[in-house]
């Protein structure tokens, strides 16, 4: 066989008319960019959407150790006394000594306890 009769490539041109010459025929010859998705919805940069980092679980035990914490530091909390009285049984009391350090300490491990739970 000849190089006459093999296959032949076969170019298509592509006429415009005069209408598209314009911006319509630059619009088509443009490359789109490749686009990713924003993080956030409405944020500012462009980055890849990520999966939340804490679940629903996670920031309900973290507003629980929270709550936990402000109840110990409440405990904590002492009464009025008068200018020229010290009272040792109201300041050095079961509550204050023992109690609200130990509450507070439970809402901490809570917390971490939240921030480490998958």
């Amino acid at each position: 066989m000849s190089k006459n009769n093999q296959k032949k490539k076969v170019i298509k041109t592509v006429k415009t008319s005069p209408q598209t010459t314009g911006s319509a025929q630059k619009q088509r010859n443009r490359v789109k960019p490749t686009t990713r998705k924003r993080a956030g919805g409405s944020s500012g940069s462009i980055m890849a959407k990520q999966p939340m980092l804490f679940t629903k679980i996670n920031y309900i035990l973290m507003g629980v150790g929270v709550l936990v914490i402000l109840v110990g530091f409440l405990l904590m909390v002492g009464g009025e006394q008068a200018a020229n009285e010290w009272n040792p049984d109201e300041i050095y009391s079961f509550r204050r000594i023992t109690l609200a350090p130990f509450v507070v300490i439970v809402g901490v491990i809570i917390e971490i306890i939240a921030i480490f739970k998958r």
